[in-house]
């Protein structure tokens, strides 16, 4: 309710940040409003490479 998003993207976000996840989507108003709630998100058109960084980032954990 707090990002003003529809509602399945309001699903989205809220799962991501119920187990504390990334949010990658090809929305942009929806990555938008997830780092709007604190989620670390991508929107994969403009931020793929930065995305894939941090994947490879985590999985060196």
């Amino acid at each position: 309710m707090k990002t003003g998003s529809r509602a399945a993207d309001a699903y989205f976000i809220a799962t991501a940040k119920l187990t504390n996840s990334i949010l990658i989507t090809n929305d942009r108003v929806m990555a938008k409003n997830a780092k709007k709630a604190g989620i670390e998100a991508y929107y994969l058109i403009e931020e793929f490479d930065e995305a894939v960084s941090r994947i490879s980032e985590l999985q060196q954990l």
